[in-house]
């Protein structure tokens, strides 16, 4: 994430649309590393996650969910999406869910890995109610430092994903990045889910290696896309 805030701290890299209640955000890449960091500091000096841990994301498509997985990375974990049925095998030191799957994961019975709620609702709110058993991100990642240094660097040779090293994660992304002809230039629509390490590798890792822009909108109305596409100036559509 160093690398992005190195070449151009001010240019936005998420523009995240939110159709179901109308909210724009829009992350430049040094906003994005603040949150990253701050996200990454929590799972190691709140939730004690080290690397080599799993972190669980049960999360949409939304820009909150990519810095989790960007501060697992930092971290040094490997970040798994699951779904709530995947949880009972899964050996996940902390996990991230939205509020509407909450009362789901809690009575699955995540023990002993921390449980994490995300309202995912506009200016990065609050979860609306109290669930025993879960903190809420948006009460704790405040607070936490605005960089992060890891205790030790953790080798490309580490997974980060499920099966995968952080090399070869690094080498999908450049695949990724060079099949869609990305240039720092680019603004990528990307109208598809991203709740897969295929999907993420393909749009939100390759934007990243290109320098470029991503904008989000996993929801979008048809029948505004073509006008979003002018505002936004995008040059390339990912659909999924």
């Amino acid at each position: 994430i160093s690398s992005g805030v190195t070449r151009d701290p001010a240019k936005p890299f998420i523009t995240s649309y939110d159709d179901r209640t109308g909210e724009r955000v829009e992350l430049s890449y040094a906003t994005f590393a603040n949150w990253v960091w701050k996200s990454a500091n929590y799972l190691r000096d709140s939730l004690d996650v080290q690397p080599g841990d799993e972190v669980a994301v049960l999360l949409r498509t939304h820009w909150q969910t990519i810095a989790i997985w960007y501060a697992g990375f930092a971290a040094g974990a490997v970040v798994v999406p699951l779904t709530v049925k995947d949880l009972a095998g899964s050996k996940a030191v902390a996990v991230f869910a939205q509020e509407d799957t909450l009362p789901a994961v809690l009575a699955a019975g995540v023990a002993p890995g921390a449980v994490v709620g995300l309202s995912l609702r506009p200016m990065a709110g609050r979860l609306a109610s109290t669930y025993a058993g879960a903190e809420d991100y948006a009460s704790e990642v405040p607070a936490h430092g605005d960089s992060f240094t890891p205790a030790a660097l953790v080798p490309l040779t580490a997974l980060a994903l499920p099966g995968r090293s952080g090399a070869a994660v690094l080498a999908g992304a450049k695949a990724a990045a060079a099949h869609l002809r990305l240039a720092a230039a680019d603004r990528v629509l990307c109208t598809a889910e991203i709740v897969t390490a295929d999907a993420f590798v393909a749009t939100v890792l390759a934007v990243f290696d290109a320098g470029a822009g991503i904008v989000l909108a996993p929801d979008a109305d048809p029948d505004r896309l073509e006008r979003r596409c002018a505002e936004e100036l995008v040059t390339v559509h990912v659909a999924g």
